[in-house]
């Protein structure tokens, strides 16, 4: 269902199509939330799929991608790092991704925390001396790297280990870590560690010793709760009214790694709680994740063998879709209730603060609205070269991550940062983000009255300026000596400015507000700075060698592995170029030109 923008506003799934569809538009006691949808649907679209597992493939495809605000949607449907290993190159490596792909590799996760995944592959770079370079590195090396002269890496780069030994003594004992077969690896290193002492290469009998230290550290510190070494995520509901929290205990390899936690909205009497939890378990099995072989859940679902089809689709292979009565998965289930039940009081207990915090900002700064969602804006530019702006959204006090922006500056040209920043604002608010995104309740810039006087009337023209509040945010700093004497620290103090004018709203150091405000500027800057660095790094790449004639990825690789890096490129003669391999004559000069257009220059003046 679509709004005369084509906003796509709910996606739902029916065998009966058009009796599903009636029954939004008849008249009875709708929930409001329906009601609502059906005042704003302009237009269905529908598609025809073959069976009811490829509608419910499609349907959470559909979720994922444009996440209607009439859906049930995980409130922090984050994507939880998986460590990717690239068994299908010859030399594989390890990386942290966040999506899922069918491509060849081996993926083990989710980890739940982002400090766990990183002790993990620093463990496992440290201990089985896994390539660390990337790709385009790994073919361009001609010399082993640093990694090779400290013992942490083989050097295939170099051609130092054939793959079929790479393989045997690094991919495969990796593998067995990752896949919680601990015991086998532990005793064969234990093995080799004996064969090096007893042939006296004593340093690699060490390294081998360490090793087996840290996987034991490591592996002593995660419960084991299935003795077998199963993989199952197992899932917990707790639901007061409308809001419920969901916690997903994750087990690998027998061990319980962590809890991956979610929580949903949704009309108090809408659905009930084995609907709600279905629900959850297909958004938590989206487009991206990797499907454990069983899914534990705490009484039995609708559709019980339809969702089990679905994730078993998701998978690749049979996945279990389990009601678990006894036994140590009922004890597992029990503990994701409780999980479930303090998330949910966490949740509530952190949301009371943050609406007494809102409500603090409120009152100080003098807003005709709580400031339940806010939008800051911020400008990051050199001279006006590559300008950029930047929106970041914090809804209930904490970041909206999915719904930050950033902007490349259009219309303005030059230094004008007070006409970028109303550019920025127009484009958010006049724009296609207009009927994408929900109005904030606060907009903030990343200034004083100028910036204020700049935005405001963008706001009028729009028809905003009393529908949302607007403030403009400054360190006191930044304006005036905010009382300091000469030599003293500067004040942390920060300002925030009202668009009619008059003194403004100081806030202390050690205000809870000043960190709130301070924060949401902040992270409005940092978004702003690491898109600017992001374009202005391309603008770099793009104006060495990629702009040459007879210049292709070829030849480009060929220069980089000769001589080592741009900067050396440039500094070489036209001889020199064309010694390096894929070169020749023709094809060295043409770059050497490019590269040096004043020598060019002055050959054509004096005739050559």
């Amino acid at each position: 269902m679509k709004d005369a923008a084509g906003e796509v506003l709910y996606v739902g799934k029916a065998v009966d199509l058009a009796r599903r569809v009636r029954s939004y538009f008849t008249r009875g006691s709708q929930p409001p939330k329906t009601r609502a949808l059906v005042r704003r649907v302009a237009s269905v679209e529908t598609i025809v799929v073959e069976n009811e597992v490829e509608a419910l493939l499609l349907e959470s495809n559909l979720i994922k991608r444009h996440r209607p605000r009439y859906n049930v949607l995980l409130r922090d449907d984050k994507q939880y790092p998986y460590i990717r290993l690239t068994v299908q190159e010859p030399f594989p490596r390890i990386e942290v991704v966040r999506r899922v792909a069918d491509d060849g590799a081996r993926y083990y996760g989710p980890f739940v925390t982002g400090t766990g995944i990183h002790e993990t592959v620093r463990l496992i770079n440290r201990t089985f001396m896994l390539r660390k370079c990337r790709n385009r590195e790994f073919r361009m090396k001609p010399r082993p790297s640093l990694q090779f002269q400290i013992g942490r890496c083989y050097s295939p780069c170099t051609g130092r280990i054939t793959p079929e030994d790479y393989r045997e003594r690094v991919v495969e004992p990796v593998r067995a870590f990752l896949e919680g077969r601990d015991r086998s690896l532990i005793r064969d290193l234990t093995r080799q560690m004996e064969e090096a002492a007893e042939a006296e290469r004593f340093e690699e009998a060490a390294r081998l010793r360490d090793a087996i230290r840290r996987i034991e550290r490591l592996v002593a510190r995660q419960e084991v709760v299935d003795v077998r070494g199963g993989d199952e995520d197992c899932f917990g509901l707790h639901r007061v009214g409308g809001t419920a929290a969901v916690a997903v205990l994750v087990v690998r390899a027998g061990r319980l790694q962590g809890r991956r936690d979610h929580l949903l909205e949704v009309e108090a009497d809408a659905l009930d709680d084995a609907a709600l939890l279905a629900q959850a378990v297909r958004q938590v099995y989206g487009p991206g994740s990797l499907v454990p072989p069983r899914v534990l859940v705490p009484e039995p679902l609708p559709d019980h063998d339809l969702l089990e089809a679905y994730l078993t689709a998701r998978r690749g292979r049979r996945c279990r879709l389990a009601v678990p009565r006894r036994g140590h998965r009922a004890r597992l289930v029990r503990l994701a209730q409780e999980n479930a039940r303090q998330l949910y009081e966490q949740q509530a207990a952190r949301r009371a603060r943050a609406t007494d915090l809102l409500a603090a900002l409120q009152a100080r700064a003098g807003l005709e609205r709580l400031p339940r969602r806010i939008e800051c804006f911020d400008i990051s530019n050199v001279s006006g070269e590559h300008a950029v702006g930047s929106m970041v959204v914090f809804e209930e006090g904490r970041p909206l991550r999915r719904h930050y922006r950033h902007f490349r500056i259009r219309a303005t040209a030059g230094p004008n940062d007070f006409a970028m920043l109303a550019e920025v604002v127009e484009r958010r608010y006049a724009g296609r983000l207009a009927d994408r995104l929900p109005y904030p309740d606060l907009i903030l810039v990343d200034g004083g009255p100028p910036q204020l006087a700049a935005v405001a009337p963008v706001l009028a023209d729009i028809g905003l300026l009393g529908r949302c509040d607007l403030r403009g945010i400054a360190k006191a700093r930044s304006l005036e000596g905010a009382g300091r004497g000469r030599g003293e620290a500067p004040q942390a103090h920060e300002r925030l400015h009202r668009p009619e004018g008059g003194d403004p709203v100081v806030l202390a150091p050690d205000d809870p507000l000043c960190h709130l405000v301070a924060r949401i500027r902040d992270e409005a800057h940092r978004f702003a700075i690491t898109y600017y660095r992001k374009l202005h790094g391309d603008r770099l790449v793009s104006s060495g060698l990629d702009d040459c004639p007879g210049i292709g990825p070829a030849r480009k690789v060929a220069l980089l592995r000769h001589f080592g890096s741009l900067a050396r490129i440039r500094a070489a003669s036209e001889a020199e170029l064309a010694r390096c391999p894929k070169m020749g004559p023709a094809a060295a000069a043409r770059l050497y030109r490019h590269l040096h257009p004043e020598a060019a220059e002055a050959a054509a003046a004096t005739g050559r």
